[in-house]
């Protein structure tokens, strides 16, 4: 799980969204979601569950796949 912070900073800039608006689908301040991103911050199962529909890419593509591929299978839907 050490790359999944950062899986979901790429997959958060594939979309052109902000670390403000991950931040708040999380109901934690900025500057707490920057270092989830970081890697400094442990992330919770439900902080990831919440990540994840805010991405709209399910838990277990950011777990197991490459931000691309998941990007491309789930949010651009290319098969």
């Amino acid at each position: 799980m050490k790359d999944v912070p950062q899986k979901i900073r790429r997959l958060r800039e594939l979309q052109n969204l902000t670390q403000e608006h991950l931040a708040e689908c999380l109901g934690v301040s900025r500057q707490t979601y920057s270092k989830i991103e970081a890697g400094k911050t442990g992330l919770a199962l439900n902080d990831l569950d919440l990540i994840s529909k805010a991405l709209g890419c399910p838990p277990e593509a950011i777990l197991s796949l490459p931000a691309e591929e998941a990007y491309m299978r789930y949010i651009y839907r290319v098969d």
